[in-house]
């Protein structure tokens, strides 16, 4: 099986002033068409859906992503982006879902560290609490019971002040990948606007746009 190690983790350290913090789990293994060396760097996925939603920063020109853009965004408004997984292996080089990874090495430390020496106070899952989801397990890692204070009805729980001296508020995203289409497309909140949506070309994908939005409003 090959083994997936993670290409963006050391180069992109978290700062002292950041207040946010993006999770995801780790890039495909074959990177090499992606449209930036960076998290998300395909370009039909998370930074796709953020540009749509917050189109004054230019996180997409002429079809393709801008890194220096990206960067400036996050650097703005105090974001940290990271992944929970660190090295993990697959059957094979085209496997992209999270449930099939196998052998997982978790990256505790460099998320710890960055916990404990800064004030991040909000956490941004890009997936849920399906077998090895971001949001699983950082869970899991880190010994927090979610399921306490969880509220399905907005996709967020919140971290006790006493796991990280501080209380941390953590939202849960609808997964950026068109894989999960099928998925928001029979889900409660979306049936409940589903009228809405079907006025536009990508019903689902307008859905994430305005989900996503609304979770990143510090970006207005």
């Amino acid at each position: 099986m090959p083994i997936t190690d993670h290409q963006f983790l050391d180069l992109y350290p978290v700062k002292t002033t950041d207040t946010k913090m993006i999770v995801g789990t780790i890039h495909p293994h074959l990177i090499e068409n992606f449209r930036i060396p960076f998290f998300y760097g395909n370009v039909g996925s998370f930074w796709n859906i953020l540009h749509h939603a917050f189109p004054h920063y230019s996180i997409l020109q002429h079809d393709d992503l801008v890194l220096g853009n990206i960067l400036a965004m996050l650097e703005l408004n105090n974001i940290w982006i990271t992944d929970i997984i660190r090295q993990c292996e697959r059957e094979n080089e085209t496997i992209t879902k999270d449930a099939l990874l196998y052998n997982i090495v978790l990256n505790i430390e460099q998320i710890e560290l960055a916990l404990e020496n800064t004030e991040i106070n909000t956490i941004y899952f890009t997936s849920g609490f399906g077998i090895n989801n971001a949001a699983q397990l950082f869970t899991q890692a880190f010994g927090i019971n979610y399921l306490e204070n969880y509220n399905a009805a907005i996709n967020e729980f919140t971290i006790p002040e006493n796991q990280f001296g501080r209380e941390i508020r953590c939202i849960v995203l609808y997964s950026p990948s068109n894989a999960a289409n099928i998925g928001i497309s029979r889900s409660i909140p979306y049936l409940n606007n589903i009228e809405y949506y079907q006025q536009f070309q990508t019903p689902v994908k307008q859905f994430k746009i305005d989900y996503y939005q609304s979770k990143f409003q510090l970006l207005n």
